[in-house]
C-alpha cells in the first residue's frame, strides 16, 4: 500500500524528481476530487435510503452520522488537492521566482548606479588613497564591476541551483521512500492511511525546504563570489 502512494513509485519510472513530484501532485488532486464526487454521490444515496427506510427519526440520526464521515472526507480531499497543488504547480516555478526576484534586485542596482553616476564621477576629484581612483572613488569601481558581472552569476546561478536541486531531491526522496516503508504497515487500516497522509505531508515539505533552500543558491552565488575579491567584506 505504502508503495502506491508515496513517491517511490513514480521515482522508479522517471530520474527526474521535479517531474516526478508534479506528477504526484497531479495525481493527488485527481484522486482528491475523486474521492469528493464519490462521497457526495455516496452521501447522497444514504439520505434518500434513510429517509425512505428509517422514517423521520431514525434518518435524522442516519444524516448525523453522514454528516460526521464528511467532515472527515472533507479534511481528506483538503489534505490531497492542497498538497497535490504545492508539488504540481508551485514546486516547478520556484526556480522562476528567485530568478525574477534575482533579477529584479540586479535592475534596482542599475537604477542606483545611474543615480550615483555624477556623485561617484566627483568623487575622483578627491586626492585620498592610491592610484587613479581615491578612497572614495574605489567603492565605485567595485560596485560597477558588480552590476557588469551580477547577470553572468545570476545566470550560472539558476544553472547550478537546478543541478543542485535535482541531486539533492533525488536522494532525499530516495532515502526517505525506505524509510517510510519501515513506519507504514501494507495493510488497510486506519493506522496506515494516516500515516500515508501523514508521511506524504512530511515528504512534501521535506522537498519545498530543500527547493527554496537550493535555488537561494541563485543570489547567494552573485553575492558569495564577489566577496572573495573583497567585495562586502
Amino acid at each position: 500500500m505504502s508503495r502506491i502512494l508515496v513517491m517511490k513509485g513514480f521515482l522508479l519510472n522517471d530520474n527526474n524528481p521535479i517531474r516526478s513530484l508534479a506528477s504526484y501532485g497531479q495525481w493527488m488532486i485527481g484522486i482528491g476530487w475523486s474521492v469528493w464526487g464519490i462521497s457526495v454521490a455516496a452521501k447522497a444515496a444514504a439520505d434518500g435510503v434513510g429517509e425512505s427506510v428509517l422514517g423521520l427519526a431514525g434518518a435524522g440520526a442516519f444524516s448525523s452520522i453522514a454528516e460526521q464521515l464528511m467532515t472527515m472526507v472533507l479534511v481528506l480531499v483538503a489534505f490531497l488537492i492542497g498538497t497535490g497543488a504545492f508539488l504540481a504547480y508551485y514546486l516547478p516555478v520556484i526556480p522562476f521566482i528567485y530568478w525574477v526576484m534575482a533579477v529584479l534586485g540586479w535592475v534596482i542596482m542599475v537604477a542606483q548606479s545611474l543615480l550615483a553616476a555624477p556623485l561617484w564621477a566627483a568623487s575622483h576629484a578627491v586626492p585620498e588613497g592610491d592610484g587613479f581612483a581615491g578612497r572614495y572613488a574605489l567603492q565605485g569601481w567595485q560596485l560597477l564591476l558588480n552590476v557588469v558581472t551580477r547577470p553572468i552569476l545570476l545566470t550560472l546561478g539558476l544553472l547550478i541551483s537546478m543541478f543542485v536541486m535535482q541531486a539533492i531531491a533525488f536522494f532525499a526522496l530516495k532515502g526517505y521512500s525506505v524509510f517510510n516503508d519501515t513506519l507504514i504497515s501494507t495493510t488497510v487500516s486506519s493506522t496506515a492511511i494516516t500515516g500515508i497522509v501523514v508521511t506524504n505531508l512530511i515528504m512534501a515539505s521535506i522537498v519545498i525546504v530543500l527547493a527554496h533552500k537550493a535555488h537561494e543558491l541563485i543570489y547567494d552565488l552573485a553575492d558569495d563570489i564577489m566577496k572573495w575579491i573583497g567585495f562586502g567584506t
